[in-house]
């Protein structure tokens, strides 16, 4: 995009602050504004009439959130809070669609953002419908290492620094934090991880991967 017109764009930007468990925006509510995290951390989540909670992502500095909403005029999807307190950078529609339709080519790079979240959301609605609890855990790990992950050269090892609760793990998979605590232990038992407050080292992925799938009698 010119330089002109991200000069515009800034222009248009306005800044936010939030402290933690502070709502940026609800589920249902009308939203034209798309949120890029400055500092802090934000968490989207769903919730059923009746209390039950899913967590379904963290956006961290630097990612953004409300972007659907922003494009197509509907309400959000998601529940938005902050994790912590966070500063964020929000941009309306307004601001923000005029130089998409000046720039396809970037609504071109816009859209296969859009293709890879609607991907990702397809295999958790996959993972939570139709694999059992081991398996959720598991995928929502690699999941995770993609997003935290950290790979050791020496031994291939995967330090996943996600900086999240077992409550919050087991909100992400849709069980309880003492099924997610004792499948922990049982990997840990086996020497396929290794865990602690708020990280999960996976010591050799791919034995982790078959021992999961031969378990859940898969191939």
């Amino acid at each position: 995009m010119p330089e002109d017109q991200l000069a515009q764009i800034a222009r248009g930007a306005r800044q936010y602050d939030f402290s933690a468990g502070e709502t940026v925006f609800s589920k249902g509510a009308p939203g034209s504004y798309v949120y890029w995290v400055h500092s802090g951390r934000l968490r989207l989540t769903l919730t059923s009439p009746g209390g039950g909670k899913i967590l379904h992502s963290m956006v961290e500095v630097g990612c953004y959130c409300g972007e659907i909403s922003l494009l197509d005029g509907g309400l959000r999807l998601f529940n938005a809070s902050a994790d912590r307190r966070s500063h964020l950078i929000g941009l309306d529609s307004r601001t923000l669609l005029p130089a998409l339709e000046r720039n396809p080519q970037v609504v071109l790079s816009i859209t296969r953002l859009l293709c890879e979240a609607i991907r990702v959301s397809g295999e958790r609605i996959e993972n939570l419908g139709l694999h059992n609890a081991e398996t959720r855990i598991w995928s929502r790990l690699i999941h995770l290492s993609h997003q935290y992950g950290q790979t050791n050269g020496s031994n291939s090892s995967i330090r996943i620094a996600h900086g999240l609760s077992q409550q919050d793990l087991a909100d992400s998979v849709g069980l309880t934090r003492v099924m997610v605590n004792r499948q922990l232990r049982f990997w840990r038992e086996e020497k396929l991880t290794q865990d602690g407050r708020g990280f999960v080292v996976i010591l050799d992925p791919l034995a982790l991967e078959a021992f999961v799938w031969r378990r859940s009698g898969s191939k």
